[in-house]
């Protein structure tokens, strides 16, 4: 379990936060922490994965990535 961790969850986390680094220093996206973000985004995802037996959807994941674009270009009051 513990590589698993390492090997995915955190690694990602470090790709999500370049990429909203980026984009904050560019001004399309607001002040947000990349772990929380990081959170929301994989979340939902891992628990579909693991409590859920249907496969991951496109409907799914493009309603994810809208909401977190929401959150990332208009900040924590948008939700």
């Amino acid at each position: 379990m513990r590589e698993l961790r390492e090997r995915h969850p955190v690694k990602r986390q470090l790709q999500i936060g370049q990429v909203l680094e980026r984009a904050q220093a560019s001004g399309t996206a607001k002040p947000v922490d990349p772990s929380i973000l990081c959170g929301l985004m994989l979340g939902p995802i891992w628990y579909r994965l693991l409590m859920q037996p249907a496969p991951l959807k496109d409907a799914f994941a493009d309603l994810l990535a809208a909401q977190t674009d929401t959150l990332a270009t208009r900040g924590t009051r948008a939700l």
